[in-house]
């Protein structure tokens, strides 16, 4: 994923872009910026996935039951619920498996290394030299974050 990103970015003829990262992209865009800081201007994340406290596991959402899954996406579920089956921005039911299956499948290829998260992100995330703002929600606890854990970096 990194090397597919510096590579549309290079293709895209882009020259120092903002780095932005929302949930899996929360984290790879830290690894990016640790690599190519210097192709970039500013790095912000926002509710960061895979960012783990080491003493912190992060919640296996294969294991979730597909009807709470939405209260885990999202704080707000009736915004999340709009994306699933029933809702009015999902794909058409007879598309929908499909769709999961292939996030399922890419997902899995992300997770291969590590699993879900990084197994010790504080050994590089203070190698990033990018002006770096995080935002992340009060009431999300669904995933875990290095960044509440203050002095972990």
């Amino acid at each position: 994923m990194v090397v597919h990103s510096l590579n549309l970015v290079g293709a895209m003829g882009l020259t120092k872009p903002h780095l932005m990262g929302h949930s899996m992209g929360g984290w790879v865009a830290p690894e990016i910026a640790v690599v190519a800081g210097d192709h970039f201007d500013k790095l912000v994340l926002n509710m960061t996935a895979g960012l783990n406290h080491p003493d912190q596991a992060a919640t296996d959402l294969g294991a979730v039951a597909p009807q709470e899954l939405p209260g885990y996406l999202a704080h707000l579920v009736d915004v999340a619920v709009r994306y699933f089956p029933g809702g009015p921005e999902c794909l058409p039911l007879k598309q929908f498996p499909a769709g999961r299956a292939r996030e399922g499948a890419a997902l899995g290829n992300i997770l291969k290394p590590f699993g879900m998260g990084h197994p010790n992100p504080g050994r590089w995330l203070g190698r990033i030299q990018n002006q770096t703002l995080v935002i992340r929600g009060d009431h999300h606890e669904r995933v875990p974050d290095l960044f509440r854990h203050q002095g972990s970096l």
